[in-house]
């Protein structure tokens, strides 16, 4: 068994999204560097081109993770804390402590 009770080597449909959501970011940040670096104008307005479509993309994959609950920006830090914690102890499924006693690293 896998991840959280799901069979070994199976995503879900909220771990597909994060990772959508995390390369829309990486080329969010890619291109406007891009741009910054351009020689032509025809090279700069391509980057702007790759920019403009991931800020659309990363908007529409946030709106669907937070209509399904699986990114709330909105919340209290405390809030999501507690989230990532127990998302955490749900991807460990059980997984106990290895570490060595007096240990540290």
């Amino acid at each position: 068994m896998g991840v959280a009770g799901r069979p070994a080597g199976r995503l879900d449909d909220e771990t597909v999204a994060h990772d959508l959501l995390s390369g829309a970011k990486m080329l969010s940040t890619t291109a406007a560097s891009a741009i910054g670096e351009a020689a032509t104008p025809q090279v700069k307005e391509f980057f702007s081109s790759c920019l403009r479509d991931a800020t659309e993309d990363h908007g529409r994959i946030m709106q669907l993770m937070m209509s399904r609950g699986w990114y709330q920006p909105y919340a209290s830090p405390e809030q999501q804390l507690a989230n990532d914690v127990r998302k955490a102890e749900q991807a460990l499924g059980g997984v106990t402590e290895t570490r060595e006693p007096g240990r540290t690293f």
